[in-house]
């Protein structure tokens, strides 16, 4: 469901907007795509969006959907 908030309210591992300006509800800033089998994208609140937003030797972890749990991942700095 798509509704309105604040802009920084939405936590990770929560649904955002994959439009241009979703990532801004995202407490964290960074709003990725979580892929269902290659067949449905879901916007996912996450700590970072690239590498870069990692600190040194940390890689940014894609975002994910586990339809097993029904649960999904943002990106997360390994």
């Amino acid at each position: 469901m798509n509704g309105c908030v604040p802009e920084g309210t939405v936590g990770n591992d929560e649904g955002c907007s994959l439009a241009p300006g979703g990532e801004a509800a995202c407490s964290s800033g960074h709003c990725g795509t979580a892929s269902v089998m290659g067949l449905l994208e879901l916007g996912v609140c996450g700590e970072c969006s690239s590498d870069g937003d990692c600190g040194p030797g940390e890689s940014c972890s894609a975002p994910k959907v586990d339809l097993d749990l029904g649960t999904v991942t943002g990106a997360k700095c390994l």
